[in-house]
């Protein structure tokens, strides 16, 4: 029979308690802020998530939809396309995570897309962002 895991660390009984009481309590913030506080909050996470959402969708739709119209790639494979644009984007572009080589290699030889389209979809994605 495996041995039971023990915790490195051991926990207080009432830990949980203290940071549910500090979340409600708005960690000190006195209760009539708590609400303009987390309002602001939100706002802030919504507005750049919504920044990069819109910029991400007007890269699809200017610049990659018109190179797989005019390579008559069909509707159903536009998916993997708009997976690769994420992802380059967001691993060479963005976080420098990644090498456009290594993505482009891995929607052609996993997903089966066409490395020309990609070429061109990186060079126009290269230009708008």
């Amino acid at each position: 029979m495996p041995k039971k895991k023990t915790p490195t660390v051991k926990l207080r009984e009432n830990i949980y308690r203290e940071k549910a009481l500090k979340w409600r309590t708005g960690g000190g913030t006195a209760p009539e802020y708590i609400a303009e506080v987390a309002k602001e909050v939100v706002n802030d996470m919504y507005g750049s998530w919504k920044g990069m959402f819109g910029r991400f969708s007007e890269i699809w739709w200017n610049a990659v939809v018109p190179i797989l119209e005019a390579h008559e790639v069909p509707k159903l494979e536009n998916a993997k396309y708009r997976a690769f644009m994420n992802r380059y984007i967001s691993k060479c572009l963005v976080k420098k995570a990644q090498k456009p080589e290594n993505v482009k290699a891995d929607f052609v030889d996993l997903h089966g897309c066409d490395a020309a389209i990609l070429d061109e979809i990186t060079a126009k994605i290269g230009e708008v962002f």
